[in-house]
């Protein structure tokens, strides 16, 4: 793998099991995703990369092994992630730039009502259209999420991660539901992305469209 310009490395994992009760999930996983790397984790379906994540953000401790974060990734804003199902009710009817606002919601006290965007700065709400547009979304702004295909709301979940200019950005299953073109699109928009934002890619094992300048590494020690 070509290294970096920087070779800072922002995540470090070594010797990192994990066991749910009895069952061994992730088995002594080692790796290291260095500042400006386009790293891709891959597996089977139940193989343990969901919980690698969870493992990476925090939202399970790590008890066998150790994940070393960089002090650029300290702050929780400093990591952007897009989950793999985003759990949005289609039915109701909320607009981009409000799905893409929600991702300000943590840096504020208390839950921010939808549809009023006055409990949000000017500078929060071009901030949000300004990611829009760097996707490529900037005409649907006012669009309903509903109405938009699986690759648009993909986009939009993508806007609504880089929103608070995170250094690095973790996807899980980024283009699991959507057909082969929309994927390629999907992977040119974070090869783009990679030009200043750390990219991890959580995904299955069949790798994404090879359109990047260097290789891209897969991790299978649990397969």
């Amino acid at each position: 793998m070509k290294q970096s310009k920087e070779s800072q490395a922002l995540i470090t994992v070594k010797n990192l099991s994990f066991r749910y009760d009895k069952e061994l999930i992730l088995d002594n996983i080692n790796f290291t995703v260095a500042k400006g790397d386009f790293f891709t984790v891959t597996g089977p379906n139940g193989g343990g990369k969901s919980t690698l994540i969870k493992l990476i953000l925090g939202l399970l401790p790590a008890k066998k092994g150790t994940i070393i974060k960089d002090s650029e990734l300290q702050e929780a804003l400093e990591i952007g992630y897009v989950p793999q199902n985003t759990n949005i009710n289609l039915e109701f009817p909320i607009s981009v730039l409000d799905v893409v606002m929600m991702g300000n919601g943590q840096k504020h006290k208390g839950a921010l009502p939808l549809f009023n965007r006055t409990g949000y700065s000017k500078l929060e709400i071009e901030c949000a259209k300004q990611s829009l547009a760097r996707v490529g979304m900037e005409k649907y702004i006012e669009s309903k999420i509903s109405n938009l295909s699986g690759g648009q709301r993909q986009r939009v979940m993508i806007a609504r991660a880089i929103c608070s200019h995170p250094k690095l950005l973790i996807l899980d299953e980024p283009t699991s539901s959507i057909d082969i073109q929309g994927q390629k699109e999907i992977y040119k928009l974070l090869k783009e992305l990679n030009r200043d934002i750390t990219i991890l890619v959580i995904g299955a094992s069949k790798l994404p469209p090879r359109s990047f300048d260097k290789p891209i590494p897969r991790i299978t020690a649990w397969i």
